[in-house]
């Protein structure tokens, strides 16, 4: 569906950016990091006005004693300088060990079923010998930038996993229920075994979960299903297939994979291929295509990716072409797109990026765009460095779209 988030209507707009950040750095037995960035837009809304939004975020780790402190809070005026600020923790915690395992407290992510959650509460992870190990966290979700839609939620997940050097095995259980959701419990279960011996193995991974909403009548969902399968036929071709399978259990929860499955209406089911080539230097050609389906009754649509990766090297100058095609019931597009990169010196570097996207929005006729860019990087001392960047891009209705902007990063260590 990111064919239907790519087509919206571009407006004028003449925005600047700005962003400060100072880093500090202890050796000392309190050791720690510090890190204080501030960024500011100045740009046009829809209706063609001017405001000015900033961010100001604080990140820091801190080692006291046997115990870690991570913390990243910020607070943003997304409406524009001056209206209300809104503040905001996305991450305050304390982690240590105790015994074979490692503990974590406060504000933190976890891995569950289907994606990463940020959550308040507590989690361990406990090694049960060399292969084996054990995990469980439980808390209360946390949706930062999204209106805080399911805040709240009584989130908890146990998890067993194995590890080998042919066989990796990872089941878990995870439950969830709040005022704004329906009460979940999924199973989740994955795996992945390397195929023969040698150099090149082949490798072939499954993954699956299933969600059960707790009401009357409602069936169990197949809410995520893949697997996977890579071969290396000659040392440098790697070549890739897969299947997929997905449905929201609850389509209200517009978080991660689900906003797709929501607006979709149903089930996206989608089966690709893919290669990559291994050049001089790590130099490496990548393809990939996937037919997908879209809705209970599928709505056929593609998605295909050619890249080219410059290998590693001295050269002043790289540059990285990249074709992009996609279509599904809300139109398709072309995007043919080049980042030329090139360091000057050791202090100074330059980026130029090009792209021409033909699109068609559903039956619509077909438009181009034209976008195009430039960034500038100087480290002017040891502990500064510089930034300027500017952005284009127009389409043939005449409308044109500017953005500039300027960076300056500050760090000390001691």
């Amino acid at each position: 569906m990111l064919y239907q988030l790519a087509m919206i209507p571009m407006r004028p707009s003449l925005p600047v950016f700005a962003c400060v950040s100072l880093f500090w750095c202890s050796g000392t037995a309190l050791a720690g990091e510090l890190e204080l960035e501030s960024v500011a837009q100045v740009r046009h809304d829809h209706f063609g006005d001017l405001y000015v939004p900033a961010w100001q975020l604080l990140r820091f780790e801190q080692d006291a004693g046997p115990v870690a402190l991570q913390g990243y809070a910020g607070i943003d005026w997304m409406a524009g300088v001056p209206a209300p600020l809104d503040p905001d923790v996305y991450q305050l915690s304390a982690a240590g060990e105790l015994g074979a395992g490692a503990w974590a407290l406060g504000r933190q992510r976890g891995m569950g079923a289907l994606r990463s959650q940020t959550f308040d509460g507590v989690s361990y992870r406990h090694a049960l010998g060399e292969r084996l190990h054990a995990g469980a966290w439980v808390g209360m979700a946390r949706h930062q930038d999204v209106d805080d839609l399911l805040d709240f939620a009584t989130m908890a997940r146990a998890e067993l996993g194995w590890s080998g050097d042919v066989l990796m095995l990872r089941a878990g259980v995870e439950g969830s229920d709040g005022p704004d959701t329906e009460l979940i419990a999924r199973q989740d279960l994955e795996g992945m075994v390397r195929l023969g011996t040698g150099p090149r193995p082949a490798r072939f991974g499954v993954r699956a979960v299933v969600a059960e909403p707790v009401v009357e009548d409602a069936l169990p969902i197949l809410e995520w299903a893949r697997v996977d399968l890579a071969v290396r036929p000659w040392s440098p071709l790697e070549l890739s297939a897969h299947g997929q399978r997905r449905e929201a259990a609850d389509p209200d929860s517009l978080f991660g994979d689900a906003i797709l499955d929501s607006l979709a209406g149903g089930v996206v089911q989608e089966a690709g291929v893919g290669a990559r080539l291994l050049g001089a230097r790590w130099s490496a050609l990548s393809m990939r295509y996937a037919l997908v389906g879209y809705g209970d009754e599928a709505t056929w649509g593609y998605r295909a990716d050619l890249a080219w990766q410059p290998g590693r090297s001295d050269a002043a100058v790289r540059v990285s072409p990249v074709f992009s095609s996609r279509a599904g019931p809300g139109g398709q597009y072309h995007a043919l797109s080049s980042v030329l990169r090139w360091r000057a010196s050791d202090a100074t570097a330059l980026s130029a990026t090009l792209a021409l996207v033909p699109y068609q929005k559903v039956d619509l006729p077909w438009t181009a765009l034209v976008t195009g860019g430039l960034q500038l990087q100087q480290r002017v001392l040891q502990w500064a460095r510089l930034g300027a960047m500017v952005d284009l891009a127009a389409d043939n209705a005449g409308l044109m779209d500017v953005r500039g902007g300027a960076t300056l990063n500050l760090g000390w260590s001691s």
